[in-house]
């Protein structure tokens, strides 16, 4: 029996890479994986095939697979803001707040006004009780989303905390203006 190890041509693996594509958008992330699996087997330095693949070990909660994806894909493309935050987002879900500190600053370097990157960054600070960098965090990412509810709750919580009451009160209305059933604040 021969086996082909010839690499397929340009128009197959793009349409493989275009199946494993539409698996991964309709949930069937085995299939999905299987197909990045395959194109890495002849394209094993393709950013773009460890980025996706990881994104699928994310989806299914494998965040040390997709953190090893996410960092390969880091070496391969090291200005891929995509990357930068979904690398950080692994970190973090693996624990290491340090790490994922270091890769949003590296992020926002590349895309000062990345709002989801303020708001995770001062996530990370809030975590490890640095509620000083965490307020400055949330603050510049209320800057550049005036009505990015998450923030606005963390600055809340944080004030209330530390006792700052009228920063908290101030937040507390901001969140109920925004969600008037929330019957968590009252």
């Amino acid at each position: 029996m021969t086996v082909n190890t010839q690499c397929p041509d340009a128009d197959t693996l793009r349409h493989t890479f275009d199946d494993a594509c539409t698996a991964h958008d309709c949930g069937r992330l085995s299939e999905a994986k299987q197909g990045y699996q395959l194109l890495l087997r002849y394209l094993p330095d393709s950013a773009m095939v460890h980025y996706n693949i990881g994104l699928v070990y994310y989806d299914q909660g494998d965040y040390h697979q997709a953190l090893e994806e996410f960092t390969q894909a880091d070496c391969l493309a090291p200005t891929d803001s995509d990357t930068l935050f979904n690398l950080a987002l692994c970190q973090k879900k693996t624990g290491d707040r340090r790490a994922a500190i270091a890769t949003y600053a590296r992020l926002l370097v590349l895309e000062p006004d990345h709002a989801d990157g303020h708001y995770n960054l001062g996530s990370c600070y809030r975590d490890l009780d640095d509620d000083d960098q965490a307020i400055v965090c949330y603050q510049r990412a209320l800057t550049l989303k005036p009505a990015f509810l998450p923030a606005v709750r963390n600055l809340a919580i944080i004030h209330h905390r530390a006792g700052h009451a009228d920063e908290a009160i101030r937040y507390y209305t901001q969140v109920l203006e925004q969600q008037p059933e929330n019957e968590s604040i009252g």
